[in-house]
């Protein structure tokens, strides 16, 4: 194989020479060879670039065209007496190189510059300008980091002077500079810099960063950051690339990954001794470690309770304050749970989160309800920071709140709650749909002509009862995340209660057509899907035949939400095979048979129903409408209301119930004037502050107290508690209150070091960067210490006035105009800069949840954990696979956690839900070594 450093010599050499190409001018020389070489093959790349060394390095003879007798200078004396030196440990290396004179050849020195290596001293040229340095070596630099910083400048940082490149943070009021040293081989290295990004600019951030396109692209959008404090405007979480790596999982690494599977996806613990897993995971590998269920018992427990006290000490150095959600839960294994969801703002986004679920196996009255979650409050130490709580309208829970104001002074009780909305809207519906009952009871005076319509009647109501229950039975069973529990049915109200007897009289011979429907379409129901091997097969025949989608006549059960509109949406939109099946004597339902009369009525109260369907589930969708929507969505549903029953187009009885409707939604609309949160929470949504009252026609009186409320929470809570940190903090984040373990930047994904984004941590290796915190005063005695740039920029006379100096928060926001805003939470994040305690206020109060529907997908998702056959499951294994799923989702549980638990003992017992012992969740103080 050739020398890369050696070539042919030409037969004219001497001209070859003197036309020698740069960088070297000089005559080339031939490098001394000997003829006891070896072996040849040792002639590669090491000794070419020595024997090139040591001719680059050997004196020279002037050029030609130098002037004769020209003085050396000192540095080349210098140098030629270093290269003297050298010569005769590059005439050693040269021994070593074969003898290739027979062939021609002789070693000269490079006429191309040699390729630098990346470790090389920032690939600095000879002499090279300082800044031309900078800027060719910022062409090279095109990591996501550097759009966190300033652009670099050349510097000379005390006490080495050393020649620097000085990167500022771009972060609001961040002040700190970090230096890399041109000298260092780590100058092109980016650890600090990430560092620093990470604990200023929120570890979301820079996993934004990493993610961009490139680093153009993530300056882009740095100015709007520091602009409006916000992270999340300009960064979106992105979904994580899964890969793979080629190398097995070692006993730790298998433990920890098992821990994340059970608790994210709720696997039962003895899968792991099933025949099938251990098949896929042993093949090929048969010594592959798995621990034993007990073992995966255990140490998801012990990640539990490591995540609970990195979740108070978050919530704890919270900013603002909290708002929760609760309800109580009877798992399938018969064990009772309280479940409390917390709400809070985090990065400009509403963050929702199962906060505990304690086992309470004694009677949930109010006051044994208060003490449960007043003690939860209590052991996270943010019994401090309550501001509202949403729960449905069961009446312990009125006295919950009662009992909850008494043992915690800082909760304002009534005031601060909010009832379930969605809760609401069932019971108004239910209160319409409940007049369309088959009762078929014998009534007084009843008519000749009426009686058989009474008896048919009586004849559809028989056994509605029975089969009413065997379809909830069924409804429980196939429920998912996304459906709702029963209402409580002390909750009901009854709005027939104020007519008078002749009126009850004419509206139950009015309401018997649509009684009929309805036991009609709810019998039909039944018997389709319980009639799996004639009636069913018929039903879906009819559907292939009339081309229309697969789908069954939804049960309408009394307990499950918006069933009954589910039932007439499908009967109404698959009318024509309704009448196929029934039509067919064969089939045996000519009883069930509809009238075009009838298919009207169905028709109408399915429009009406719609509103509530629509309502429930826009205040269902998982980011949980704030409760500035709750009021413009009873005024339209009142609306709604009013306008059915005054149109003459609908049946007597639907307008009736219409009108009966209204009672019970005016009912709970009255009870939003209990509580200042509603009002608080439309006037600080910028969408509609005090025109939405004004268009409306509210009372002046009413918006005047509206906005009394508004200003009295805000001058006692709020104003002039937040400027500093407002003003001067990028968002509300987990990361940067330092609650989390932040690892360094993966290796692939810094940069060559910077052109490939790949990071090269040398935090521990000679030459580490410096950093330097400038918070000095703008006027110094001394010159050494003078700061970079003009001292007139950081004078404080000339900086822009804090916005509290401008005008009082909430006027200048109340005088400005509304705006067609979607996201509030966020709109406020980015105004911190301009509003920095009304926009703690706003977010508070707009992260006040409306429903409390996240409490009900925790129970479903309970549902799922506890199948039949897991019936035995201890209450703190249920605890911590239903917390462990939230706050993983949330990013609370972190891989170390999983480690510490993967350092512990096997255990060998064949019981697959560990125990733990008492006091195993203990949260303690700040100050506990725990922490």
């Amino acid at each position: 194989m050739a020398n890369p450093h050696v070539r042919k010599v030409p037969e004219d050499a001497d001209a070859s020479a003197s036309s020698a190409p740069r960088p070297s001018k000089r005559p080339r020389r031939t490098a001394p060879l000997t003829k006891n070489a070896s072996n040849a093959s040792a002639s590669t790349s090491h000794a070419g670039s020595s024997s090139q060394a040591s001719a680059q390095r050997a004196p020279q003879p002037e050029p030609s065209s130098s002037r004769a007798g020209a003085p050396a200078r000192p540095s080349q004396q210098s140098s030629a007496a270093a290269a003297r030196k050298k010569s005769t440990a590059g005439k050693k290396k040269a021994d070593q190189v074969p003898n290739l004179e027979n062939d021609g050849i002789e070693l000269v020195a490079s006429d191309v510059p040699r390729q630098r290596n990346k470790d090389d001293a920032g690939d600095v040229e000879p002499e090279e300008d300082p800044e031309a340095q900078l800027e060719r070596l910022m062409k090279k630099w095109t990591a996501g980091v550097y759009a966190f910083y300033e652009t670099p400048t050349v510097a000379y940082p005390a006490p080495s002077r050393t020649l620097a490149h000085a990167f500022r943070c771009k972060g609001r009021g961040c002040k700190k500079v970090i230096h890399r040293y041109v000298a260092s081989k780590d100058i092109t290295s980016t650890s600090n810099l990430w560092r620093h990004a990470t604990a200023c600019w929120g570890e979301d951030a820079v996993k934004a960063a990493k993610s961009a396109k490139d680093v153009d692209e993530v300056r882009k959008i740095t100015a709007s950051i520091k602009r409006s404090g916000s992270i999340t405007e300009a960064f979106e979480r992105k979904t994580d690339v899964v890969t793979y790596s080629h190398r097995p999982f070692t006993r730790i690494e298998t433990r920890t990954e098992l821990v994340k599977w059970f608790a994210e996806n709720l696997r039962p613990f003895r899968i792991v001794r099933d025949r099938g897993f251990l098949v896929l995971m042993k093949t090929g590998r048969p010594g592959y470690y798995i621990p034993s269920p007990s073992t995966v018992s255990r140490d998801v427990k012990v990640v539990f309770a490591r995540t609970r006290r990195r979740v108070a000490r978050f919530l704890r150095r919270y900013a603002g304050r909290l708002n929760f959600a609760t309800d109580a839960w009877t798992a399938p294994n018969h064990r009772a749970f309280i479940a409390l969801v917390v709400y809070f703002e985090r990065n400009g986004k509403l963050t929702i989160m199962l906060l505990d679920l304690v086992e309470l196996p004694i009677s949930h009255s109010g006051l044994n309800l208060a003490v449960c979650l007043t003690g939860v409050l209590k052991e996270f130490g943010i019994e401090d920071k309550l501001l509202g709580l949403t729960c449905d309208n069961a009446s312990n829970n009125d006295t919950m709140v009662s009992e909850m104001a008494s043992l915690l002074p800082g909760f304002d009780g009534e005031l601060s709650r909010v009832r379930c909305f969605a809760h609401v809207l069932n019971l108004v519906a239910k209160s319409l749909i409940r007049q369309f009952d088959a009762k078929g009871d014998k009534e007084e005076d009843t008519a000749a002509e009426d009686e058989a319509e009474l008896a048919e009647l009586r004849a559809l109501a028989e056994d509605l009862d029975a089969e009413e229950a065997v379809a909830q039975i069924e409804i429980e069973a196939e429920m998912d995340e996304d459906e709702q529990v029963a209402d409580d049915p002390d909750d009901e109200v009854d709005p027939m209660g104020d007519m008078t007897k002749p009126e009850r009289k004419v509206f139950a011979r009015e309401v018997r057509p649509v009684m009929l429907v309805m036991a009609k379409l709810r019998k039909l129901s039944f018997k389709i899907i319980h009639s799996t091997t004639k009636l069913l097969p018929a039903w879906k025949a009819i559907l292939k035949t009339l081309k229309l989608r697969e789908k069954l006549l939804p049960r309408d059960v009394k307990t499950r939400w918006n069933s009954t509109y589910d039932m007439l949406d499908v009967a109404v939109r698959y009318r024509q095979a309704v009448d196929m099946l029934t039509g067919d004597k064969s089939n045996g339902l000519r009883s069930f048979e509809l009238s075009p009369e009838e298919w009207d009525i169905a028709s109408q109260l399915r429009k009406v129903l719609r509103v509530f369907k629509d309502a429930t589930m826009f205040f269902s969708r998982s980011s949980s409408p704030n409760l500035a929507a709750v009021i413009p969505a009873i005024d339209h549903i009142d609306s709604h209301l009013t306008t059915v029953s005054l149109d003459g187009k609908y049946k007597n009885p639907i307008r009736v119930a219409c009108r009966l409707a209204q009672k019970t939604l005016n009912k709970y609309y009255s009870l939003t004037d209990g509580s200042i949160a509603y009002r608080i929470a439309m006037v600080l949504h910028p969408r509609h502050k005090l025109s939405y009252f004004k268009n409306l026609k509210w009372t002046d009186a009413w918006i005047a107290m509206a906005r009394e409320i508004v200003e009295e929470e805000y001058k006692d809570h709020y104003e002039g508690k937040f400027d500093g940190e407002q003003a001067d903090d990028a968002g509300a984040s987990m990361e940067a209150d330092g609650d989390v373990e932040v690892d360094d930047p993966p290796e692939d994904e810094g940069e060559d070091q910077d052109n490939a984004m790949q990071d090269e941590d040398t935090e521990n290796g000679a030459g580490d960067e410096e950093e330097e915190d400038e918070e000095r005063d703008p006027v110094f005695s001394d010159p050494e210490d003078e700061p970079d740039g003009n001292i007139f920029d950081n004078l404080p006379s000339f900086q822009a006035p804090r916005a509290g100096e401008l005008s009082d928060e909430l006027a200048r926001y109340l005088s400005t105009d509304v705006e067609a805003v979607d996201d509030p939470i966020q709109w406020w994040t980015d105004r911190r800069a301009q509003y920095p305690n009304l926009s703690r206020m706003a977010i508070d109060f707009l992260t006040l949840p409306a429903t409390a529907v996240a409490v009900e997908h925790t129970f479903s998702l309970g549902r799922l954990l506890l199948p039949y056959v897991r019936n035995r499951m201890r209450g703190q294994t249920t605890r911590s696979l239903l917390c462990l799923k939230s706050w993983s989702e949330a990013g609370f549980v972190k891989q170390t956690d999983a480690k510490k638990a993967a350092q512990l003992d096997d255990l060998d017992d064949d019981e697959s839900d560990f125990e733990m012992e008492a006091g195993w969740d203990v949260i303690g103080d700040d100050e506990d070594e725990n922490w």
